[in-house]
């Protein structure tokens, strides 16, 4: 079965990708965290037990304003005051049944003709506020859950611009990790350690296979040449000890020729024919050794030309033959 190629992505396209799964997440977060805290401030902010102690204290406020300083229904430039200095309360007072004033973040304003009488209110507390012409009625509305609304869609919108730095970020490490882990690995390979196998993906994973296959062959070069030098210690090694036996022999019959350790001229010839034997074998296994050589290292040597004394070659070359050529008759 052939291995099913794997498929390639580009590290230009992959961004794109990652982006568009940061946003994703990102927008999911905000989207959760938006719709848990309006949860929250529904049912922990806006419980109408919250909300009655927030109008009970507004109400609080108001009459504690409006005693102190002596006010009457038509003082409005001070309810306006108060009114803006409590951004979060939304009042109507009203007397005998009507609407007459409304106090907000932008002051104080007389009502409208055609504004709900008290009865048509929704509102189940009404609260009776005592001025100094005589007592009025409020109905208190409070927006300060408004705040936390735009807290919450703050906060959600910070989370989701989080999950997606944090999807570049986690990218972005797991990109520099596998650039980093093939360092660290063309650098173990440039120390000796032949046996790692880097990963990687989309344009690493070509430049992974570059390192592996430099690894492999580093590898392979490598055992070639363990397995080449343990030939040839096998070979020195057996070399070693053919030559020795012929050279210990041949040290011996020219020994006991040149000390005269021999009886008649036939003896003392009997040992010069075992030394050019001998001599014979030495030269025998050095020819194998150098074709050996030769074959092994699958080249021939090259030949540098240089001129030389022919006289003197020649002396050489006749001087090494020079018993051969005198048991043939030369002189």
């Amino acid at each position: 079965m052939t291995e099913k190629k794997k498929r390639f992505l580009s590290l230009s396209v992959k961004p794109l990708f990652v982006l568009l799964l940061g946003l994703v997440l990102g927008v999911c977060m905000a989207l959760l965290a938006e719709s848990v805290g309006e949860a929250v401030i529904e049912r922990c902010y806006l419980s109408d037990e919250a909300v009655l102690k927030r109008t009970n204290r507004a109400a609080q406020e108001l009459q504690g304003y409006v005693r102190q300083n002596a006010l009457t229904t038509r003082n409005t430039n001070a309810l306006a005051q108060w009114g803006e200095s409590k951004k979060d309360y939304y009042i109507l007072l009203y007397r005998d049944q009507r609407q007459f004033l409304e106090i907000g973040w932008w002051g104080a304003d007389s009502a409208a003709v055609d504004a709900y009488s008290l009865k048509e209110q929704s509102s189940e507390v009404v609260y009776p506020i005592a001025f100094r012409d005589g007592t009025v009625y409020a109905v208190i509305y409070d927006n300060s859950d408004s705040r936390l609304y735009d807290l919450t869609w703050i906060v959600s919108l910070l989370l989701g611009c989080a999950v997606l730095a944090l999807t570049l970020l986690a990218y972005n490490r797991r990109v520099a990790r596998k650039v980093v882990a093939i360092s660290h690995e063309v650098q173990s390979i440039g120390e000796g350690n032949l046996y790692l196998q880097p990963k990687g993906s989309d344009e690493l994973a070509q430049l992974t296979a570059s390192v592996e296959q430099m690894r492999l062959s580093l590898l392979r070069k490598t055992s070639e040449e363990q397995r080449a030098l343990q030939q040839n210690s096998g070979l020195i090694t057996a070399m070693s000890h053919d030559i020795r036996n012929p050279l210990t022999a041949l040290l011996g019959y020219l020994d006991l020729a040149k000390t005269g350790q021999y009886r008649t001229q036939e003896e003392l010839q009997s040992y010069l024919d075992a030394a050019y034997g001998k001599a014979e074998q030495l030269k025998r296994l050095t020819d194998e050794l150098f074709r050996y050589s030769l074959l092994f290292g699958c080249k021939e040597l090259p030949l540098q030309l240089e001129r030389y004394d022919a006289s003197i070659l020649l002396g050489q070359l006749l001087g090494e033959s020079r018993a051969q050529l005198q048991q043939q008759g030369f002189t």
